[in-house]
């Protein structure tokens, strides 16, 4: 995630990265340049998909710090179907979700993860 500093990808809008067994240390390098340089860090981006990544209830609430924080200003849609969140990581994802980025999500996509 270390090449997402510095505002590579500006116009970058889409990014769909499911289906890579990235896990929760991915979430983490996310969520740790988003936090670093949150008005650059793919600010056009609005639709994520992280699904089927084997993403957990850490991975989960790590990314939803940043995103509640107002990183990611353009996000509608996020997707982490398919991963392996539990109540904890919704619950982490609910209790910020009048915040920041969070407020102007149109969807959030969550089917498939066994623990929920």
């Amino acid at each position: 995630c270390s090449a997402l500093r510095g505002g590579a990808l500006p116009k970058l809008a889409f990014l769909d990265l499911g289906n890579n067994s990235l896990g929760d240390a991915f979430c983490a390098a996310l969520a740790d340049a988003l936090s670093a340089d949150p008005a650059a860090v793919l600010r056009c981006v609005s639709r994520l998909t992280l699904s089927a990544n084997r993403i957990g209830c850490a991975g989960a609430a790590r990314l939803a710090g940043p995103v509640a924080e107002g990183a990611l200003p353009r996000l509608q849609f996020l997707a982490l179907a398919w991963n392996q969140i539990g109540d904890a990581g919704a619950e982490a994802m609910a209790a910020r979700g009048k915040l920041g980025t969070f407020r102007r999500l149109e969807g959030l996509y969550l089917h498939g993860n066994r623990a929920l």
